[in-house]
């Protein structure tokens, strides 16, 4: 059994419904290919094997992403475009706990495809970032810690790491909130530098 218009996207829409339903773990090109109500080497018109298809899952998660976080900051300016960009990893990742699973798998060394994986998501909080007062070197730090919070916070939220006592959404804007207040110290510091 086989279906007409079978396409890449498509093959990507129901494998991220899958890995989201089930778990990466569990998803093969068998699962998949019931799911789309096909025969498992109809898949491979597509994708050489199940490590391809978590390659382009893996890219196609960042895409999602990148449009997530660049949709949030349109329209709002410094603190109020991060926040909100913060706001829309978060909600991201928890829409999409296994795809985000898959996302981690990132290594911009596979190829020339994987090296600009993160590249949309970076440009937008340089984009951002150009309207404080930070030299370069900062800008980059600034992209670190922001990466490093968030995929770290969503990391233990979603292997229940913080446990039950206190609102997981409350840390979140703490942390946010701190993450605002050391940039904006930053900028002052780097203003005064150039006074």
């Amino acid at each position: 059994m086989s279906r007409i218009g079978l396409t890449k996207e498509i093959i990507l829409q129901s494998a991220v419904e899958l890995v989201d339903s089930i778990g990466t773990d569990k998803l093969t090109l068998k699962t998949l290919a019931e799911k789309l109500g096909v025969r498992s080497p109809s898949l491979y018109n597509h994708f050489n094997s199940l490590s391809d298809l978590h390659s382009a899952l893996m890219l196609y998660g960042w895409k999602q992403l990148e449009y997530r976080v660049m949709q949030a900051a349109i329209g709002k300016s410094k603190d109020d475009a991060i926040k909100s960009m913060c706001v829309a990893y978060l909600e991201f990742s928890m829409e999409h706990i296994g795809l985000f699973s898959v996302m981690q798998s990132y290594n911009q060394h596979i190829s020339k495809e994987t090296e600009t994986a993160t590249i949309g998501l970076i440009d937008t909080m340089l984009q951002v970032l150009s309207a404080y007062n930070l030299s370069e070197e900062n800008k980059v730090h600034i992209i670190r810690v922001f990466r490093s919070f968030l995929q770290g916070y969503v990391y233990l939220v979603q292997c229940d790491g913080f446990g039950k006592t206190v609102s997981i959404k409350d840390s979140f804007n703490v942390g946010v909130d701190l993450f605002l207040k050391g940039l904006n110290m930053l900028e002052i510091k780097s203003k005064e530098k150039r006074k």
